[in-house]
């Protein structure tokens, strides 16, 4: 599939440097050549169940954030401040956390979300999104504030961390509660971030 054109892409996009326009890309080439996630229709694709999340534990996250090469500077990643990204978590601070699979990919998935500014409360959100893998790995993540392209911010975190959190909920919770074995549970049985979740896409 060839990629799309620029005129695809969305004004985010539009705005980066030729280096980072090149590196945005491969991204969506990893991913299959999906489109990109900012763009206002979103990325299409059929929608995860909140029990089919990925498996993202704590280790997958410290992988990430900490041990993997940038791809920016390919030299280890010393993310300590994208820690901050459990506060985010716990705060309520994220929110319209949507799981979409990519057809290219069937192991993958994207997660999309919106992050609120701790301090700028009527700010914009800010609009990470992140692939992962069923297993928990993260293939790769972006985010549209000032340290995204460094492809780790704490706003990044935060998406890694809901994930952890709705997979330890998933391991906290019996057989029987789980969809498909019994009675599928009501979103009250889930952490606060996802009774608030409005499963909107970054757009």
């Amino acid at each position: 599939m060839a990629i799309p054109s620029e005129r695809s892409h969305s004004q985010y996009f539009q705005q980066l440097d030729s280096t980072a326009k090149a590196r945005y890309l491969e991204k969506l080439r990893i991913l299959g050549n999906i489109e990109d996630p900012y763009v206002r229709s979103g990325v299409s694709g059929t929608n995860v169940e909140w029990y089919d999340w990925p498996n993202v534990d704590f280790p997958d996250i410290y992988s990430y954030l900490i041990a993997a090469p940038s791809p920016c500077t390919k030299e280890e990643l010393k993310a300590y401040k994208s820690m901050d990204g459990y506060k985010y978590v716990t705060n309520g601070w994220i929110e319209n956390v949507e799981v979409v699979a990519t057809p290219a990919r069937p192991s993958t998935v994207l997660v999309c979300a919106r992050v609120r500014h701790s301090q700028r409360i009527t700010a914009t959100p800010l609009k990470p999104w992140v692939a992962v893998e069923q297993s928990g790995v993260v293939v790769c993540a972006h985010c549209d504030c000032m340290a995204g392209l460094g492809e780790a911010c704490s706003h990044i975190a935060a998406v890694l961390f809901a994930l952890e959190a709705n997979t330890q909920v998933k391991k906290s919770m019996s057989c029987t509660s789980l969809p498909c074995t019994w009675l599928p549970p009501s979103f009250q049985s889930v952490t606060v971030w996802l009774k608030s979740n409005n499963m909107g896409m970054c757009t």
